[in-house]
């Protein structure tokens, strides 16, 4: 290399490292053929190569700072981080002049997550799953309050229905009935947000939930619960009349009185 490194350019480098990496392998497998990766290990970990290169020494005053700040934390983590900011510049018995209690092991661990992760970096932490809300929660719960309420849900279950959450849960619930249809509900929603000064969700995203979310059977509004018996006994009674009509046409009696 003819030209300095600070001066060279960032393709020149590479090809250099690149180079020095096959060199430093190559002697690395020669010296020892079944054991070049604990060797490699090993002279890493010693860091007399960085003394025959005659690299520069860190600043004693800086190494004083580090070594307050790593008796001062509390935390194993935290104390390999701040020893791996100089870990890779001295050796271990230079370390030990400042902390006499410090074992080989941390030594190592300081060099290696110096390696790994960056001397003196914080490890990243895992990446925590966000879960995006397409619908302000507060809208939602004032819509649902109006949609469970009373007026709107009668109080005798017709069935039961599976609800499916998005963890995949099934909960079996008991399907309710309402008393008006989703287009009317939801006029009459919008008309209670405007008298309340309050702002609905978007119509298309009330019929969503209606339909897809919150799906219910519709009965007709009828005065008490007792109007549905009488609802389901005027359909007999319909019924029995298209009976008499067919009798009138020509159908066979035996026939009519078997079906009544």
């Amino acid at each position: 290399m003819e030209r300095a490194w600070k001066c060279a350019t960032t393709k020149t480098q590479d090809h250099y490292t690149c180079k020095a990496n096959e060199i430093i392998a190559s002697v690395i497998k020669t010296v020892a053929p079944d054991s070049a990766p604990q060797l490699w290990e090993a002279v890493r970990t010693k860091g007399k190569v960085s003394q025959f290169l005659q690299m520069p020494r860190p600043d004693n005053g800086l190494v004083q700072a580090i070594v307050e700040s790593y008796k001062l934390a509390e935390k194993a983590e935290t104390r390999r981080q701040l020893l791996s900011i100089c870990a890779i510049k001295v050796t271990y018995s230079e370390l030990t002049a400042h902390i006499p209690k410090l074992t080989r092991y941390e030594f190592t661990a300081a060099r290696r997550y110096a390696l790994e992760v960056g001397a003196g970096l914080p490890v990243l932490a895992p990446s925590v799953k966000q879960t995006r809300e397409r619908v302000d929660p507060t809208k939602l719960e004032h819509f649902l309050d109006f949609i469970t309420s009373s007026n709107i849900v009668q109080d005798l279950p017709f069935g039961r229905r599976t609800l499916t959450l998005s963890s995949g849960e099934k909960i079996d619930i008991p399907n309710v009935i309402r008393t008006m249809l989703p287009s009317h509900l939801i006029r009459q929603y919008n008309q209670y947000c405007s008298e309340e000064d309050f702002i609905p969700l978007s119509t298309r995203t009330l019929f969503r939930i209606l339909s897809e979310a919150c799906v219910a059977s519709v009965r007709k509004s009828l005065q008490g619960l007792d109007s549905y018996a009488a609802e389901g006994r005027r359909g007999f009674d319909d019924l029995i009349f298209l009976l008499d009509t067919l009798m009138q046409y020509g159908a066979n009696d035996p026939e009519i009185h078997k079906l009544n």
